[in-house]
């Protein structure tokens, strides 16, 4: 079984028109994620999970107390990078 570190980090940014969501870890990069389920994401959100690894993850959101299933686009990402993601 693979050992996978878990970070907490912040939502930062949201295009609300693609749900593709930037996640501010506590190491200070940005992770960029689309939504499967339901987690119920919203800015200043506190949230945990696989955030380094590519691929489908499960998010815990600790402001709402729900978890779902989102998938993680890239990882270590800065803010300006995060942004241009965003936009697609």
């Amino acid at each position: 079984m693979k050992n996978v570190k878990q970070l907490f980090g912040t939502v930062s940014l949201i295009n609300t028109t693609t749900e593709i969501i930037a996640i501010l870890t506590d190491d200070g990069e940005y992770s960029i994620t689309e939504m499967f389920d339901e987690v119920g994401l919203t800015l200043g959100d506190r949230v945990s999970g696989s955030l380094e690894e590519l691929g489908e993850i499960i998010l815990t959101n600790h402001t709402t107390r729900m978890s779902g299933k989102v998938w993680i686009n890239d990882v270590g990402l800065d803010r300006q990078t995060a942004i241009q993601a965003l936009k697609g």
